[in-house]
């Protein structure tokens, strides 16, 4: 995907919110986010931020901070590209774009990250071995950090094999790290819950499960109740 592209993708999965009718048009505002923003925010903490996440925080700011949506009870690769699934209204803590200091949150999820899984008597993982880690949100109604694994690829990434997976969850009741959440070449890698940041935009804003939720339920969801601030 070239950065053209992805821009026409998020901007997408903003007004599906407003088709969907979880959100509406007066909830968004033209994104203060400069590319010099950018390239300040990945020299001061070393990260290169992926093309599609990039347009995602150029496109537009916001202030609500959790939104849900119908997503697959169990998430694995079979069943979420497939009809045989079970349906949850799942609430996800996602990174706010404010007006002023857009960043703000990001930088703060990422700055709160890196201390708690760095402090030696929590989680005693090494910066190096976290550096790789953005994250974006919490899972499973705030359970703990959603991060993106910045050194896949999109292009890499295959629904049918996990492994391939960019979205890792850092259970918060999880300090015990090198145990669960080390690879075999001592980098933190947690649980992979998601594909990647696009198919987290698919389920989230695009609704992807709406269809299949809506037929499981005796009335219709009330998709203004999808956000939150």
């Amino acid at each position: 995907m070239n950065m053209n592209n992805d821009k026409i993708f998020v901007r997408g999965a903003f007004q599906a919110l407003i088709d969907r009718g979880v959100a509406k048009p007066e909830d968004f505002s033209p994104s203060m986010v400069s590319d010099v923003d950018i390239r300040a925010f990945e020299k001061k903490y070393d990260v290169i931020l992926p093309s599609l996440m990039k347009a995602y925080l150029q496109a537009y700011c916001y202030n609500f901070s959790w939104i849900r949506s119908p997503v697959p009870c169990d998430i694995e690769p079979f069943t979420i590209q497939s009809n045989e699934y079970e349906m949850h209204l799942l609430w996800l803590e996602l990174l706010s774009v404010p007006m002023e200091n857009p960043l703000e949150d990001l930088a703060k999820r990422l700055e709160g990250f890196r201390e708690i899984a760095t402090d030696e008597y929590l989680s005693g993982m090494t910066q190096e071995s976290i550096a790789h880690l953005l994250p974006i949100g919490d899972w499973y109604a705030g359970a703990g950090a959603l991060c993106i694994d910045l050194r896949v690829n999109e292009e890499d990434v295959d629904i049918r094999d996990r492994k391939t997976w960019s979205l890792h969850f850092f259970d918060h009741e999880e300090f015990d790290w090198q145990k669960c959440y080390t690879d075999d070449k001592g980098m933190a890698s947690g649980q992979k819950v998601v594909p990647d940041f696009r198919t987290l935009l698919e389920w989230y804003f695009y609704g992807k499960f709406d269809k299949a939720y809506e037929e499981d339920e005796v009335e219709k969801p009330d998709y203004a109740s999808y956000i939150k601030w």
